[in-house]
């Protein structure tokens, strides 16, 4: 039986100043994509509003427009899944077998607080699916509660001490609260949930290298 994926991407174009474009991190939706279909499994796009999801003009330059982000761009028919992403409400999490957020800096903005992801990432855990994200797709899983009012999310999202530098981009345009929320919403040490394995924890599993991810 074939599993289906859902991806969730950022609806957001610019940071706080509107002439600083921000958008979706192509390559961390791309390499998932292309992983994914190698094991033919289905996928579906979400966003917190539906339709366009905007690119990040940073993600399609060197080096991250790396072969897999550029195959996406130029694919006509791929690029029209950003066009008409899916609204949450359009969205009936028990098709689904796992949830995957994809990152970049705009998704800071309009993951955390959209009650309708909310709603999907929750009926995916309680289900027994997978919860799964990459970079900053994590801001996705900080204002989700579970029926029973705890956090599926079981590990710190980030260190406890704050790097000497943050990237320059990043001071003056990521919302201002998020590290501290972040830092705040999980205990320090958990022992992780352990499941047999399984083509779909095989096919999410290399998304974790260097990108930071989390799943359940």
């Amino acid at each position: 039986m074939s599993h289906s994926i859902l991806h969730v991407v950022t609806n957001v174009s610019h940071y706080d100043d509107p002439d600083r474009p921000t958008g979706l991190w192509l390559s961390e939706l791309a390499h998932a994509w292309e992983v994914f279909g190698q094991h033919d499994f289905a996928q579906a796009i979400v966003s917190p509003h539906g339709g366009v999801s905007p690119l990040e003009p940073r993600s399609l330059k060197f080096p991250n427009y790396d072969r897999v982000a550029k195959a996406w761009h130029g694919d006509p028919d791929r690029m029209a899944l950003l066009q008409t992403t899916h609204s949450p409400d359009e969205i009936d999490a028990a098709d689904y077998d796992a949830i995957f957020f994809t990152g970049g800096h705009a998704v800071m903005y309009d993951f955390p607080d959209s009650e309708g992801l909310q709603h999907i990432t929750r009926q995916m855990w309680e289900q027994g699916g997978i919860v799964s994200s990459v970079c900053h797709g994590y801001c996705g899983l900080l204002n989700t509660r579970l029926s029973v009012g705890s956090s599926p999310v079981r590990t710190p999202l980030l260190p406890r001490r704050r790097p000497r530098r943050w990237p320059r981009h990043c001071r003056p345009s990521s919302p201002p609260a998020m590290m501290g929320r972040c830092r705040s919403a999980t205990p320090p040490r958990c022992a992780p949930a352990t499941r047999s394995p399984s083509p779909l924890r095989r096919a999410v599993s290399p998304l974790k290298s260097g990108h930071g991810s989390s799943s359940r």
